[in-house]
């Protein structure tokens, strides 16, 4: 959300009075979505429900998501789509299965979520934000159809995350997309995107996320993912615990699809690796692929890119598309996503990562290791009160030289006090400097300013907290106007 007194000095600047009806026709718009939040404060999350009360609300979901787009026409089935669940790397896996897909094809929007600075981050074609000025008119689009849709069903009320879905499927509906990459949100089967019928779907990997929502079990957990498995069409997944393969099985088969497993079907090996990412050989399951350049860092990244490059394979081979190395070092070279291991600046250096659970957490500490064995990092972190903060953040706390405990600001979601935070980092038996300081600008600034150019500085925890953070440097109202400009 712009501020008002930014936005002012913003406009001034800018173009006069056409700026100020578009940002403030996009201001209202925004509100519109807010006002589909029925828990601002995410108290939702401390109320204790059993598996049985949980599964009938996601069922309510699902059924509400369906008479929706259908109501309007489904505008999911204006294009092809390739669907993606999995506890870690969706956003990365779908961005770079995205990227391939654009040096095949015309048109390819791609969908992740959440975003960290602007909703527009959600839903890119060929890499481009929306514009706000477009937004305002798909939304307007859409609120029109939510109010004839309310008038034939008055009972049925869409949510926050719900809503928010049927945008991005109206507005890929009408750009005349050649292929879509569509992220889950949480889960699969009943998440609120599950109303596709993707040419292939893919799981990137199982492990313990939401476990509350999703189960305390892999079986469990996998089971909600393997519900983007849709009747003849094929997955791809990089996981290989046996207890997730198992339900991945048992749900092709039930959907006569033909399952590609990671080992089995495809594979990779390292050529070389550094500052500047990996480079890698990758035997798919129609062709090989050689030498190929990754331009992002984390060792997780590579296993991203083999999936992605494994995924695009299989949709080369049933659409008889053209796909060979060189389009796909071409179109990695592009790749850019914010707060996956992003070095923001140098001088000191600055990354910032969004991982926020024990897998990701664990995967951090490991890249960074990896790139600088010789270096501890000051460490600036923040969670949400949902997620499993002791088993994530130790893996961090080895290489820390100073740990700066902060809070996300979520609407919707509750974020960890930093106190709570700070108890719990001090009780894994950390020995070093430990700060609390709530605001997330706050302590970026604080920390800057007495570092030296040699340092480096790790934010992460959670990825809305990263929004804030990037806002440091970026400010949302110039992501607006480039996106305006790109129109």
């Amino acid at each position: 959300m712009l501020y008002n007194a930014t936005m002012r000095k913003f406009i001034e600047t800018e173009d006069g009075k056409n700026w100020e009806i578009i940002f403030s026709e996009y201001e209202k718009m925004l509100e519109w979505f807010h006002s589909f939040m029925t828990d601002s404060t995410g108290e939702r999350y401390k109320v204790e429900k059993s598996q049985g009360e949980r599964l009938q609300e996601y069922k309510a979901q699902i059924k509400r998501m369906r008479i929706f787009l259908d109501f309007i026409g489904n505008p999911q089935d204006n294009f092809l789509s390739v669907h993606i669940a999995g506890t870690g790397g969706k956003g990365s896996t779908s961005m770079m299965i995205g990227k391939i897909l654009e040096g095949m094809s015309a048109r390819v929007g791609v969908h992740t979520s959440p975003f960290l600075q602007i909703p527009g981050e959600k839903f890119l074609i060929n890499g481009q934000m929306i514009a706000p000025s477009k937004f305002v008119e798909v939304v307007q689009k859409l609120k029109i159809s939510y109010e004839k849709f309310k008038k034939v069903y008055p009972d049925i009320d869409l949510k926050y995350a719900e809503i928010w879905v049927a945008f991005t499927y109206l507005y890929f509906g009408i750009s005349n997309l050649n292929w879509a990459v569509i992220e889950t949100g949480m889960g699969g089967r009943f998440d609120p995107t599950n109303i596709l019928n993707p040419e292939l779907s893919v799981i990137t990997n199982i492990n313990f996320d939401h476990v509350p929502q999703l189960g305390t079990t892999i079986p469990e957990i996998a089971w909600h993912k393997a519900g983007i498995i849709k009747p003849g069409k094929p997955i791809i997944t990089g996981e290989d615990k046996e207890g997730a393969l198992r339900v991945f099985r048992e749900e092709t088969e039930r959907n006569e699809s033909e399952l590609y497993c990671f080992g089995s079907n495809f594979s990779w090996k390292l050529v070389s690796k550094g500052k500047i990412g990996a480079v890698i050989d990758v035997r798919a399951p129609y062709n090989n692929y050689e030498k190929i350049l990754i331009p992002l860092l984390g060792v997780f990244q590579v296993e991203n890119a083999a999936l992605a490059i494994a995924t695009v394979d299989i949709i080369a081979h049933k659409h008889n598309l053209q796909i060979d190395s060189s389009i796909i070092n071409e179109q990695f070279q592009e790749i850019n996503f914010p707060g996956r291991m992003e070095i923001i600046q140098n001088n000191p250096t600055v990354i910032l990562d969004g991982a926020h659970n024990p897998q990701k957490m664990a995967a951090l500490a490991k890249s960074m290791r990896e790139l600088y064995p010789d270096k501890k990092y000051i460490l600036i972190c923040g969670m949400l009160g949902t997620k499993d903060s002791r088993s994530s953040i130790v893996h961090l706390l080895s290489q820390a030289e100073k740990v700066v405990i902060s809070k996300p600001q979520v609407a919707g979601k509750p974020g960890m006090e930093a106190r709570d935070l700070a108890k719990i980092v001090r009780e894994t038996g950390y020995q070093g400097e430990i700060k609390i300081c709530p605001e997330i600008s706050l302590a970026i600034t604080e920390v800057l300013e007495k570092a030296d150019s040699e340092a480096i500085v790790l934010i992460t925890g959670s990825l809305y907290m990263l929004g804030e953070a990037r806002e440091y440097w970026i400010r949302t109202e110039d992501l607006l106007l480039q996106a305006e400009k790109h129109k």
